[in-house]
């Protein structure tokens, strides 16, 4: 989650871009100028979508690239944004060189056409290999029993960890064993929010799950186990026929019976990221509830490897 005086200071540092504003998205935030999406901000980084055009613009430190969020394709990461000359000259190159369209006529056509979609694949999904209809609901209820604070965008996360597991491949291991002893220190500051079990199922079909740093905190696991069953747990899983926008559709589908409040423009862009396999943040409502810190494991490296010990 960003600052939103920092997400305000780089809108007025592109300002000579054009029309420049910045748009909240999964708990961060889109940066738009004149109509277009250049890039995100996520985390208090700015991230620039990788066109070749603006390669030779970047100075040198800010060509290093990479994912602004699990399962994203790497952007550039812009880390000079003092300099408004520079940065209006990338945003305005970003939004110069991406194809032209009206946002407003796009969204109402997607609308559209994402909701006759939505009808079909519904349809079509029963008679898929996506877990049955029941188990689906099954699964909302309990995540809305143990997280009442669960919004749209967090049902879509568990369910898409459930499919995808972590969503991308770990080529760097050094970096994410840093990470998880940085991120330790956050989850032993919010300890108390956790409670034994210190593992769960996410989504349908049992094939991950998430473990709590709090189980490391609290010596029930160490950091060692944790970090060698995640890295594992990251090569891709053998995915279904159906793809996972036809997934989406039903958990959809299944997420509205069970009242979970959403709105037209939170559905789109759910439906968006499935499209295009995407994942997402869990929500800010959720992040402020519940500070989760987890990493997730596939079931059979959990249950040879971790449960013993958490279940003890």
């Amino acid at each position: 989650m960003s600052n939103p005086d920092l997400v305000q200071y780089i809108v007025e540092q592109a300002a000579k871009a054009g029309e420049v504003q910045a748009r909240k998205m999964f708990g961060d935030y889109a940066l738009y100028c004149n109509g277009k999406v250049v890039g995100l901000i996520c985390d208090d980084y700015l991230y620039l979508k990788p066109l070749k055009q603006l390669e030779p613009l970047l100075h040198e430190d800010d060509r290093n690239m990479r994912p602004p969020y699990d399962g994203a394709k790497p952007h550039y990461v812009i880390t000079d944004i003092d300099d408004a000359d520079y940065m209006s000259l990338l945003v305005k190159t970003e939004a110069e060189m991406l194809p032209d369209k009206n946002p407003q006529r796009s969204l109402r056509r997607l609308s559209i056409a994402l909701a006759m979609f939505t009808m079909l694949t519904v349809f079509f999904s029963h008679l898929s290999c996506t877990p049955h209809k029941d188990t689906i609901r099954e699964a909302i209820e309990q995540q809305m029993h143990r997280y009442p604070q669960s919004t749209l965008q967090d049902i879509y996360k568990s369910f898409y960890q459930a499919r995808f597991g972590s969503g991308h491949m770990i080529s760097d291991t050094a970096a994410v064993r840093a990470y998880l002893l940085y991120e330790l220190t956050a989850a032993a500051e919010d300890d108390t929010i956790v409670k034994p079990p210190f593992y769960e199922q996410i989504g349908a079909n049992n094939a991950y799950v998430r473990v709590y740093l709090s189980c490391i905190n609290r010596n029930v696991l160490t950091t060692e186990q944790l970090f060698n069953a995640f890295v594992r747990s990251a090569s891709p899983a053998k995915q279904p026929e159906q793809s996972w926008a036809d997934e989406w559709a039903g958990i959809e589908q299944a997420a509205w019976k069970c009242g979970i409040p959403h709105s037209e423009e939170e559905c789109i862009l759910l439906r968006q990221a499935a499209q295009n396999n995407q994942a997402v943040h869990h929500s800010e409502q959720y992040r402020t509830a519940y500070r989760p810190h987890y990493r997730i494991v596939r079931r059979d490296i959990f249950n040879n490897e971790l449960d013993s010990y958490i279940d003890k």
